[in-house]
């Protein structure tokens, strides 16, 4: 079940780290940070391979910028010379404490700029329909993911959010089935009941995000 892997994955954050972060640290902690550059051009670009998985967590140790929609943490990436057309994928996966009530998304925006650093394209899913896209993953829990065209020219991608939904939510519902067993004198047997798995879960300044480039209509393109 769902549920069951987000709360897996938040007790392994938890043993790690000792102290996971929340919605409202993160909101504080982006408050203070102060805005690292006073343009795209100043930001550090990390090299993006074709076919590498790059996990990032956005949080008071990232980055930080003014963007038109408002200070968020941010991640930079520069993407390599192969031949376009290229797909950028990005993963924002709920995190959060070890229950739905602690759950929080970071909510991906993606501009890509040129060689001058002029933006192309910037790419997010409208707000409205998050809560149809959001979809299960077995190993990685629950997840928005965002695929993104790259063509000719395009050398930099950048990584952040909308600071004008923090705060807001959207709805996360699942309906499920909860498998249990019932003895009786002489055995015993299976009865399903279904499960109504409904929560408001806040955008969050920071979260865990995953950023891959691939091939268009490769196995590893999954926004075919």
């Amino acid at each position: 079940m769902c549920i069951t892997r987000l709360a897996v994955a938040a007790c392994a954050l938890l043993a790690v780290s000792g102290c996971a972060p929340t919605s409202l640290t993160l909101r504080d902690s982006l408050a203070a940070a102060p805005d690292c550059c006073a343009r795209e051009r100043d930001f550090r670009y990390q090299a993006l391979g074709l076919g590498e998985r790059v996990k990032v967590e956005l949080g008071a140790a990232s980055p930080a910028h003014a963007f038109s929609t408002g200070k968020s943490y941010y991640a930079a990436f520069r993407l390599p010379p192969q031949p376009r057309p290229l797909t950028v994928q990005v993963r924002s996966i709920i995190s959060g404490g070890i229950t739905l009530a602690e759950a929080y998304l970071f909510y991906p925006v993606v501009a890509v700029l040129d060689a001058d650093y002029g933006s192309r394209l910037v790419v997010s899913v409208p707000p409205d329909k998050v809560s149809a896209a959001v979809k299960d993953d077995f190993f990685a829990g629950v997840v928005l993911d965002l695929s993104v065209p790259i063509v000719a020219g395009d050398t930099f991608v950048v990584l952040y959010s909308d600071a004008r939904l923090l705060g807001q939510t959207f709805r996360f519902e699942r309906h499920t089935t909860n498998t249990r067993t019932v003895y009786y004198p002489g055995g015993s047997m299976l009865v399903t009941d279904p499960v109504h798995v409904q929560a408001d879960i806040p955008y969050a300044a920071g979260g865990k995000v995953e950023v891959r480039l691939v091939e268009p209509g490769s196995k590893q393109d999954n926004s075919q």
